[in-house]
């Protein structure tokens, strides 16, 4: 998020518009086809989806490959999203456990700091109760 701004309306747009542009390159004009095996390893290259059978199954209809990409890649993004949020969530977590812990650690240590310093009295005191 860049300065509290909400961006998931914007990425799912830019997913949408690259996925429309990727498939147009490999449209064989001449045929309306796409070129299959290409346009496949593009997909991979850029979103990591392998899309040969769908691609083979709809090679004179782009617009439907276009559209089955644009779904894959957006639930793809949805997924790697969920997983940053459970992701920062666990890190608050974590970063409230450590700041518990933290104040555990100075209230000790403010205890510490108040009891008496170690003296000979002390000492002869001590040894006074443990002898008994």
């Amino acid at each position: 998020m860049l300065d509290g701004e909400n961006i998931h309306d914007n990425i799912m747009d830019m997913i949408s518009a690259v996925a429309e542009a990727t498939v147009q390159m490999y449209i064989e004009p001449e045929k309306n086809e796409v070129n299959v095996e290409a346009l496949n390893q593009e997909i991979l290259n850029t979103y990591g989806i392998d899309m040969l059978p769908y691609i083979k199954d709809h090679i004179s209809e782009p617009e439907k490959i276009s559209e089955e990409l644009i779904k894959q890649a957006n639930a793809k993004y949805t997924e790697k999203e969920t997983a940053i949020s459970e992701a920062e969530a666990k890190i608050t977590n974590l970063d409230n456990e450590i700041s518990i812990l933290d104040n555990r650690i100075s209230a000790l240590n403010a205890s510490l700091s108040a009891l008496p310093a170690k003296t000979e009295d002390n000492e002869s005191r001590h040894s006074e109760i443990d002898a008994m």
